[in-house]
C-alpha cells in the first residue's frame, strides 16, 4: 500500500495497555491478526483498539523506533539477540507444520497471494526477479530460521543479509508490506497443511514476526 492515509485519516495517540501473553488480538487499524508475547500490548487511545507493531511504527513512531515503543516497560530496548526470541511452545508446532507442507505446492500458493497485492506486485516488477530462485529462497529460509531458532548469533547474518535486501538501500520493501507477507504465509498453509488449525495458526503468528521485527528495525 503506497499511500497509507487509506488506513489512518489522522496520526493517533498510542499507549501501552496492560494484557495477558498469548493472548490474540485483531489489529484495529489493518485487522490483521497477531498474539501477545509480553503482558502488554499497544492501544490506538481515543477508540481503545489494539494497534500491531507494523501500524504503531507506521502512524505513531519512526520505523527505527518500533522496538523501543514495543519494550516500554523494560529499562532498556531490545537488543539483536532479545528480538531474535521465538516462542518455545510455538517452534515444534510450526517445524510439524511446515514438514507436512514440503510435499506440497505451499510456495507456489504463498506467491500467488502475495502478488494479489498490487504494492508487491509493484516491487517485483522495478526490478528484475527469478520467481524460481525467490520461492527456494523462501522455503530455505523458513527451513533455516525454525532449524536454529535457538542460536540467535547464527541466525544473525542470514538474516541480516535478507534485512539488507529489503532495507532502502536495497528494494526498499515497505515495512506496512509484511502483513501481506505474513496473511499469504498463513492463507498457503491453510491450503497445504491437512492438519492446520487454530492452534497451528497461533504456532505460526507467534514464529513469522519475529524475522519480520528483525527486518524493520534494519529498514
Amino acid at each position: 500500500m503506497d499511500d497509507t492515509s487509506e488506513l489512518f485519516s489522522t496520526s493517533p495517540t498510542l499507549s501501552i495497555v496492560a494484557g495477558k501473553k498469548q493472548t490474540e488480538l485483531a489489529c484495529g487499524f489493518c485487522k490483521s491478526a497477531f498474539i501477545m508475547d509480553v503482558d502488554f500490548y499497544i492501544s490506538e487511545t481515543e477508540n481503545n483498539q489494539p494497534v500491531c507493531l507494523l501500524c504503531a511504527a507506521e502512524v505513531h513512531h519512526p520505523i527505527v523506533d518500533m522496538l523501543t515503543i514495543w519494550s516500554t516497560r523494560q529499562s532498556r530496548p531490545l537488543d539483536e539477540n532479545e528480538i531474535l526470541n521465538f516462542n518455545a511452545q510455538a517452534l515444534p508446532i510450526a517445524k510439524a507444520s511446515l514438514a507436512r507442507c514440503m510435499s506440497t505446492n505451499m510456495i507456489d500458493l504463498f506467491y500467488e497471494a502475495m502478488l494479489e497485492e498490487p504494492a508487491i506486485r509493484k516491487v517485483f516488477e522495478q526490478g528484475q526477479h527469478d520467481v524460481k530462485e525467490i520461492k527456494q529462497k523462501v522455503v530455505d529460509t523458513l527451513i533455516f530460521l525454525l532449524a536454529n531458532a535457538a542460536d540467535p548469533e547464527l541466525l544473525r547474518p542470514r538474516l541480516e543479509r535478507v534485512a539488507s535486501m529489503h532495507s532502502r538501500s536495497g528494494e526498499a520493501v515497505h515495512p506496512l508490506l509484511y502483513r501481506h507477507f505474513i496473511q499469504a504465509m498463513l492463507q498457503a498453509l491453510a491450503q497445504s497443511d491437512p492438519e492446520f488449525c487454530e492452534e497451528v495458526k497461533k504456532a505460526w503468528l507467534h514464529i513469522l514476526p519475529v524475522p519480520i521485527r528483525f527486518f524493520i528495525r534494519h529498514y
